[in-house]
């Protein structure tokens, strides 16, 4: 599945480099005027059709004359996509000015009929983009009180996590507690979506990790946020269930020793094989399987233990979870499978412990010799209002959920359209993205590199729409515009250039070396 995926994910790209080559904007390219009209009926979309846009604009602002002339032999559809998509570049520049030019130039030629209706539908246009700038700010439609963990992401580790049977996950009850402490509201709220047997899980989870002075920093933060008067009845009751649990659970397992414990007399003990895991690579938030062997000659009798699977980081060691396992009358080995999910990125070594029962000593154990690599999806949430004419809040999250960035983005298209058509504003959904390399002219796409997108569910899938990317671009000019300073796009996700770059190398830091292992997850709502 994520071969096909990332097969799936190439090809868009490859595509995408063959339609619009990154170098294919500069100033001395020549173009065919009819047959880059031809791709007028081509369903462009997004960057796409920002590329197509760009073509289009630098050949009319070069040349009006012999613009308007082969544009004056096409029917009235195609002229008027056409005429859109001139002015939408032209608004990259001086739209005023080139507007002035365009009439100008109608003055002082001698145009047939024809022509002169192009004309003016290209001044149309013009005209229409720029009474869509002239859309005034207004109050309460900014994003705010955004939650500082990736909520979507969080439930998606619990669901996992339910999945995978509740295992005593130590490093994901870390997780649990870091998003509390850095937004106890919003964790509160989240918590309070779910059913009541699995706020249960998440107050242990949350009471095993917290430790020490950890435990009352986390008991003086509920405190506090219990004064809260715009809590609901349900958030006070998570409160609570999370303070009782504080109070009664402890961590009720330790780290173990290979040389901590030898067998007991009474009890084969067994030797453990090497330690695999069968499905490589190993991805954050996936189901993952690890496996070994067991093996004892004490073969007239059942034999029965209880093993439990740890990952060690920087030397600290995790519980991941146990099972009880049996070797029937006349076996020798058995083969041991044991699902678990990983939250965070990075080398890991696997440890096996094998003890008497679950409560009992340990019999024996062994780590692996070499480390496994867990390879993180950064993970990217945009957040856009209802009016697109306002701007949204986009956020660079780790694959364990810390925040990393901040910024405004801007979801509007120029049409303002609906999600579900061709150069509409922003669709919401799922994606999958990566970072796609530099893309010109720059004013269209920034001087940064863009990520590119595909979409996996929602709205992006259900309206069959494509090539939407995140990336910079020109500023607006007019302060006055709520949107300022970032201008609307086909359908992209707008940023500015300045965050663009910020975005680029904090992806950068977060990724492996390795090319198909930079993807991450994006959400849009």
């Amino acid at each position: 599945m994520r071969k096909s995926t990332l097969a799936k994910f190439m090809i868009v790209l490859l595509v995408a480099s063959l339609l619009f080559p990154v170098n294919s904007f500069s100033q001395e390219q020549d173009y065919s005027l009819k047959d880059l009209f031809a791709k007028s009926s081509e369903k462009l979309d997004g960057a796409y059709a920002e590329a197509y846009a760009a073509q289009l604009g630098e050949c009319f602002r070069k040349d009006m004359l012999s613009f308007l002339s082969e544009l004056a032999n096409l029917p009235k559809d195609q002229v008027d996509r056409i005429s859109f998509r001139v002015a939408y570049n032209c608004s990259y520049f001086d739209l005023e000015t080139i507007k002035s030019d365009l009439e100008a130039v109608i003055d002082g030629s001698k145009f047939s009929p024809n022509q002169i209706t192009v004309a003016n539908q290209i001044i149309a246009a013009m005209e229409s983009v720029m009474q869509a700038q002239q859309i005034p700010p207004g109050e309460g439609e900014h994003i705010t009180n955004l939650p500082n963990f990736d909520v979507e992401t969080t439930k998606k580790f619990i669901g996992l996590q339910k999945d995978l049977g509740y295992p005593v996950d130590e490093e994901f009850f870390e997780v649990l507690k870091r998003s509390l402490q850095v937004d106890p509201k919003a964790f509160v709220e989240m918590t309070a979506e779910f059913e009541e047997s699995i706020q249960g899980y998440i107050a242990n989870s949350v009471a095993r990790s917290a430790q020490g002075s950890d435990r009352h920093k986390i008991k003086t933060i509920l405190e506090e946020l219990s004064r809260d008067q715009e809590l609901t009845e349900k958030d006070t009751s998570v409160i609570e269930r999370l303070l009782r649990t504080l109070d009664n659970v402890t961590q009720s397992s330790m780290e173990v020793d290979d040389k901590s414990q030898v067998g007991i007399a009474s009890t084969p003990v067994p030797t453990i094989g090497p330690i695999n895991y069968t499905t490589l690579p190993l991805v954050v938030g996936e189901n993952e399987n690890v496996r070994f062997t067991l093996n004892e000659n004490t073969t007239g009798i059942v034999r029965s233990y209880y093993v439990e699977v740890y990952n060690i980081r920087n030397g600290v060691s995790y519980l991941k979870g146990g099972k009880n396992v049996s070797m029937p009358t006349g076996v020798s080995s058995i083969t041991v499978d044991m699902s678990l999910g990983f939250s965070s990125t990075g080398p890991v070594y696997t440890r096996v412990v094998v003890k008497s029962s679950s409560s009992g000593p340990q019999l024996t154990a062994r780590t692996g010799a070499y480390p496994d690599t867990v390879y993180g999806k950064w993970r990217i949430s945009v957040t856009l209002p209802v009016n697109r004419n306002y701007k949204g809040t986009l956020r660079l999250f780790k694959a364990d959920n810390t925040l990393v960035s901040t910024m405004e983005c801007l979801g509007l298209s120029q049409s303002n359209g609906s999600m579900m058509v061709c150069c509409g504003n922003t669709p919401t959904g799922e994606y999958t993205g990566q970072l796609g390399g530099k893309h010109t002219p720059y004013s269209s796409y920034g001087p940064y590199q863009v990520i590119t997108m595909t979409g996996v569910s929602g709205v992006i899938v259900q309206s069959g729409r494509s090539g939407i990317w995140i990336h910079g671009g020109d500023p607006e000019t007019n302060t006055s515009l709520s949107r300022y300073p970032l201008r609307p796009t086909n359908g992209c996700v707008r940023i500015s250039n300045s965050n663009q770059q910020i975005l680029e190398n904090r992806i950068a830091a977060l990724v492996s070396s390795e090319y198909h292992y930079s993807t991450g997850n994006i959400s849009i709502i």
